[in-house]
């Protein structure tokens, strides 16, 4: 029996710890990466964790606020970057994997799912909240944090021409971290219930390498 055509997370527990750290395979590993229950998972030979773990514990027991926001924006952009990176559906809606990927993985519009990269690029290049040039499927944007509105992430209701100074706020992209916390926590849980299902696929990247760049060995 394959390993995923085990029942539970007691069986695929009870799998993974009779095998050493080099049978496993990339599906094998990407359970590991994905599967934030526990700290750690026991194979054979040593015990793996996953640095998912830690960026989810701090959407978990973080409560936002004014001087943890950009914190959290951080650790849910590093998040959803990493996931997107290796993992995607087979439909495909844009030529952006990261819009394509949160087109697939959550319920925002391909408008917010733009304003969203625009904003990881932002956040990237300078740690900066505003993009006043058109480029690289970027849109003219200026950030601005409110819990105002329940979405993640509220385009303008006026579109920015990217010029300063900003005299009204009908230009603001509103981001809403608490929002944000949850569609990240979300978008984990569906693309680790996505590969239990065999529904998404992994990028073609060698077992070791991944190994190295995504998980610990203890």
């Amino acid at each position: 029996m394959s390993f995923f055509h085990l029942k539970n997370t007691i069986e695929r527990n009870k799998y993974l710890a009779a095998k050493n750290l080099k049978e496993l395979n990339l599906h094998e590993l990407a359970y590991i990466h994905l599967n934030t229950q526990s700290p750690s998972i026991k194979l054979q030979d040593c015990s793996v964790n996953s640095r998912l773990f830690g960026l989810h514990e701090i959407l978990l027991v973080t409560s936002p606020s004014k001087d943890k926001d950009f914190i959290m924006l951080i650790t849910v952009i590093s998040l959803i970057n990493e996931l997107c990176s290796i993992y995607t559906l087979r439909a495909s809606r844009s030529t952006n994997a990261f819009v394509n990927f949160l087109l697939n993985f959550t319920s925002l519009t391909p408008i917010q799912a733009k304003l969203l990269y625009t904003l990881t690029k932002c956040l990237q290049k300078d740690g900066g909240l505003a993009n006043c040039r058109v480029a690289n499927d970027m849109s003219l944007a200026v950030f601005k944090y409110s819990n105002s509105q329940n979405e993640a992430i509220t385009p303008p209701t006026l579109a920015w021409d990217g010029r300063y100074p900003i005299k009204t706020d009908n230009v603001y992209t509103l981001i809403n971290v608490l929002e944000l916390q949850k569609l990240a926590v979300n978008i984990l849980d569906r693309v680790f219930q996505g590969l239990l299902k065999r529904k998404i696929q992994i990028v073609d990247i060698p077992v070791e390498d991944f190994f190295y760049k995504y998980l610990d060995k203890l």
